[in-house]
């Protein structure tokens, strides 16, 4: 729209001009070589003045405040909540801009921290970013456990004393809304939620693997073989679990049981077969 728009004021300024050179084609006609230069000085002057007045102010305001647009990316996975795995945020203005941290703001007024830089992230003048962003196991708002609307966000930055909302070109001077803290469960670096009730390890070709299994015996994360289930009936306790790996001929393993009262406790193993 406001490319629309300088254009049409563009060609309403050329027209102007035009009409003015027709009106005085008699005069140059007659007065020659002189009547040119004075209808120069008289009239394209204060054309080329009043243009470059326009591109003037026009650079000068690309270079004052800021203007970030913001795409996100949102992930689903198995033994994850939905989260927002990426952002690509594109520079709109002609100065580099500083990022210190992410941040998505939901309706009901509360934000959530997506990623906080060790050292300051650089976007340079009209240039974009891809950030990909570290999932979570859940969210919390005030103590319980908090499920946001992802695909209702503005992604606001955090740019020295500042905050940039994303996709206007204000500024918003600081943060009313109630931070939604998140906790990440870890088992061999892979993070999980509180479906998965195993954690399988186990060797091939001296390589090792981590698998997740959840309570109804559904199988993830680093799982090659072509079940996608333990059993189809009984779920996934300890004994189907057995009963599979052997029937893959998976000969080096280890079951750990990831109940959060107990940490992550070995309850079976190859060894013990």
């Amino acid at each position: 729209m406001q490319n629309t728009t300088v254009f049409n004021v563009l060609i309403c300024l050329l027209l102007i001009l035009i009409g003015t050179i027709i009106d005085e084609i008699p005069s140059i006609l007659s007065g020659g070589y002189t009547a040119l230069l004075d209808i120069i000085n008289t009239h394209f002057k204060p054309f080329f003045f009043i243009l470059a007045t326009y591109l003037t102010i026009r650079l000068g305001l690309k270079k004052f405040g800021n203007e970030v647009l913001a795409t996100c990316t949102i992930t689903s996975e198995y033994f994850k909540p939905d989260y927002i795995s990426s952002v690509v945020l594109t520079n709109c203005k002609d100065k580099p801009l500083v990022i210190k941290s992410i941040l998505a703001e939901f309706k009901g007024n509360s934000h959530l921290e997506l990623i906080k830089f060790k050292e300051p992230l650089v976007i340079s003048a009209h240039s974009s970013n891809k950030v990909k962003i570290p999932p979570y196991s859940k969210l919390s708002l005030n103590g319980c456990e908090y499920t946001p609307d992802l695909l209702d966000i503005t992604i606001i930055l955090q740019s020295d004393s500042e905050y940039i909302k994303c996709k206007e070109p204000n500024i918003k001077k600081g943060l009313s809304s109630v931070q939604i803290t998140k906790s990440s469960r870890k088992f061999n670096g892979f993070i999980y939620n509180e479906s998965l009730k195993y954690a399988l390890l186990y060797s091939e070709n001296d390589k090792t693997y981590t698998a997740f299994i959840a309570a109804n015996g559904f199988l993830g994360n680093e799982w090659g073989y072509g079940q996608c289930l333990v059993a189809k009936n009984g779920g996934g306790n300890v004994s189907n679990i057995r009963q599979m790996l052997k029937e893959n001929s998976i000969k080096e393993w280890v079951l750990y049981d990831l109940n959060k009262s107990n940490g992550g406790r070995v309850i079976a193993s190859s060894s013990n077969e």
